[in-house]
């Protein structure tokens, strides 16, 4: 029985990785449901806990947990990689949901409670938390983050709206056009 599935992504063969409380599973391109038992250990600790499941453009399953560590699977050797960060984001809640996105150069963003950190694959670096240029996206509770095809970062939060981020330098916030319900017009 499946129980609360977290998150879901697709590979590059057309099988569905689920992120649940009965642990991380995978439903096959035939409909075959299995268990995946390879991080089992990485997850004996109730205190930690995968978030968030994204598949790279070269097949790589990557999950993130509540610590922020990202894990990279590759699921056909079974064969997997731990990166954690060396210092956690002050104020950070460890019951916090963490959601991830993929980049252009396949760097990965990271948005919780705590705001956004950035995971640069090359240097195997984290940012935590990423500092912009407006305070109030440094103190908001992320929930959905998502690139365009220019590039650009949105960010969803809990209760400040959508954020627009490019080039690692310049956020935008949008708000509904008082005038139109259907617009979104620059939040400042």
């Amino acid at each position: 029985e499946i129980h609360n599935i977290g998150a879901s992504t697709v590979d590059l063969n057309g099988n569905t990785w689920l992120l649940s409380w009965s642990g991380l599973l995978k439903i096959d391109v035939a409909g075959h449901l299995e268990t995946v038992t390879i991080l089992e250990s990485e997850f004996k600790n109730d205190m930690l806990f995968p978030t968030d499941i994204k598949c790279d453009s070269i097949g790589n399953i990557w999950l993130v947990t509540n610590e922020y560590s990202l894990i990279k699977l590759n699921p056909k050797t079974e064969d997997y990689q731990v990166f954690s960060p060396s210092k956690l984001p002050p104020d950070r809640n460890p019951w916090a949901s963490v959601k991830i996105a993929f980049d252009l150069e396949e760097n990965i963003w990271m948005g919780s409670t705590t705001g956004l950190g950035y995971f640069d694959q090359t240097k195997e670096d984290f940012q935590l938390p990423v500092k912009s240029n407006q305070l109030e996206l440094d103190q908001a509770s992320i929930r959905a983050l998502t690139f365009d095809s220019f590039g650009s970062l949105w960010i969803g939060t809990d209760f400040r709206g959508l954020y627009k981020y490019e080039d690692r330098a310049v956020f935008q916030a949008f708000s509904p056009n008082q005038n139109k319900s259907s617009s979104l017009t620059p939040g400042w």
